[in-house]
């Protein structure tokens, strides 16, 4: 079976198209920094059904073993230090298929 890990983020009023652009980038090129991430897909939203999240990625990896160690993978908690200052809020859900 493989996971899902589905990330949404709302940023902070004030937040820049760059800042927005580079946390897309930042998230996009942790599937070259963690083994065990198959796919990434990270793109800015461009629909009014979403509410505020403005930013969707989703992330296939090959187990739970990998979600397990994804959160305090360096270049994980990396890639937080770099964008976190944006971020309002943050919804994640995993799933299993």
């Amino acid at each position: 079976m493989a996971i899902e890990h589905i990330v949404l983020i709302e940023f902070k009023d004030g937040t820049t198209d760059a800042e927005r652009a580079q946390t897309q980038t930042i998230l996009t090129e942790l599937k070259d920094k963690i083994p065990g991430i198959e796919a990434m897909r990270v793109g800015l939203n461009f629909s009014e059904r979403a509410g505020k999240i403005e930013l969707a990625a989703a992330m296939t990896m090959t187990d739970r073993a990998v979600l397990d160690s994804y959160g305090p993978h360096e270049a994980h908690q990396a890639a937080i230090k770099q964008f976190g200052g944006f971020v309002e809020n943050l919804t994640v859900v995993d799933f299993e298929y």
